[in-house]
């Protein structure tokens, strides 16, 4: 997991670590480097079975999703 969040923090050094739960890594991206999400999931696309990724995903969180979590 370590390997994984290097290579992201290498591509957006913005990048945080959200939430970690069991084998499931969640990563905040600042919006401000879009520029360089292609070159993050290209490499993490052609490493992935080196670096043990079974599934990569992406969401959008939207104010109103932050309200909502924030409020409930």
């Amino acid at each position: 997991m370590a390997r994984i969040t290097n290579i992201i923090q290498k591509t957006i050094p913005e990048a945080q670590i959200k939430s970690e739960m069991g084998s499931v890594l969640c990563y905040m991206l600042p919006s401000e480097q879009t520029k360089q999400f292609p070159n993050l999931f290209e490499i993490l696309e052609r490493d992935k079975q080196m670096l043990g990724i079974s599934s990569i995903g992406v969401s959008i969180t939207t104010l109103e999703e932050v309200f909502l979590r924030w409020v409930v």
